[in-house]
């Protein structure tokens, strides 16, 4: 594989997802990847990716495009992608190889759909994609060259309930380790101060996407959880997002744009992007790009490079 950067960082060149869902454009999470020069560098300038996504990752897509298909199918009108393409066929072709875990979404799904019967959620917006301009999120900044600068979002649902508008995110999950039920909600747990939340309500309350939403402004965020094994459980919860971190989301978003306009400039020099060691393993197990990193030779690291990777570009 020949690795050919990105000449630009605007969303037009940057690698996109499947239209019925996935990471978006320029979102939260490739923001913050910057944290790491190579990661970034390998997944958003030269779009490299995992040939096979880990099982239980792809566990959780799967679920996603069962829930995916379920608010589109109640939207008028009804997304592009769910028209042209059934559940079936999403679900075959995003679980090619995997046909276990094609099954256990779809369980997954079915008790969902049981446990939500007569639902008051309308969904307005399903797994669509927002955007907004530093400029328009962090009027205030001091480097005015950022301020036309894209990032985006994608949304797993947006839903109308008692008159408001809610942000949703759909989290699936093994459950507790000592209970048949999903782990007791904390409000002050590891959604209260959630980068991915903040940057996703500051994006849909700008005035353009205020007007694509009827005039109306998102009133806040919920994360709706669904458990992957049986005994199935499911709740929902809105999270209460701390002010001074959400105050200081936009200029944050300035600094990681910033910081992706720095490391472009290093490759276009031809340096190299400096790995951060640190993030090689987080909550979920090692980095996308661990075993490229800790080979013993660049010759093992092509080769790896080569049988584990792809490109999307």
């Amino acid at each position: 594989m020949t690795l050919s950067p990105a000449t630009s960082l605007t969303p037009d060149h940057l690698t996109t997802s499947a239209q019925h869902g996935g990471a978006s454009r320029r979102g939260p999470h490739r923001l913050a990847s910057t944290s790491c020069e190579r990661l970034w560098a390998l997944r958003s300038s030269y779009g490299v990716v995992a040939k096979y996504d880990p099982p239980l990752r792809l566990q959780g897509t799967l679920i996603h495009t069962c829930l995916a298909y379920y608010y589109a199918e109640r939207m008028r009108p009804q997304p592009s992608w769910f028209v042209e393409r059934p559940i079936d066929v999403a679900l075959a072709k995003d679980g090619e190889g995997h046909p276990d875990l094609i099954r256990n979404a779809v369980a997954v799904f079915e008790a969902f759909k049981q446990r939500v019967a007569g639902d008051t959620w309308q969904p307005i917006c399903a797994e669509e994609e927002f955007e907004a301009t530093i400029g328009e999120i962090d009027p205030e900044g001091s480097d005015t060259s950022l301020n036309s600068e894209v990032v985006t979002c994608r949304t797993d649902l947006v839903i109308e309930v008692n008159g408001e508008l809610w942000i949703v995110d759909h989290k699936s999950t093994g459950g507790s380790y000592n209970s048949d039920r999903l782990a007791v909600w904390k409000d002050d747990g590891e959604y209260k101060m959630n980068w991915q939340i903040m940057m996703n309500l500051h994006i849909l309350r700008t005035p353009r996407n205020v007007a694509r939403l009827g005039g109306r402004t998102v009133r806040g965020f919920i994360i709706q959880r669904l458990k992957q094994r049986p005994p199935y459980d499911f709740d929902r919860h809105p999270v209460h997002v701390p002010a001074l971190a959400y105050q200081a989301t936009p200029r944050t978003a300035r600094n990681f744009v910033a910081k992706e306009r720095e490391i472009l400039q290093k490759i276009e020099r031809g340096e190299s992007p400096t790995p951060n060691f640190g993030a090689c393993w987080g909550r979920y197990g090692a980095c996308d790009y661990h075993d490229l990193c800790a080979a013993s030779s660049k010759s093992e690291q092509q080769a790896i490079l080569d049988t584990a990777y792809k490109t999307l570009k």
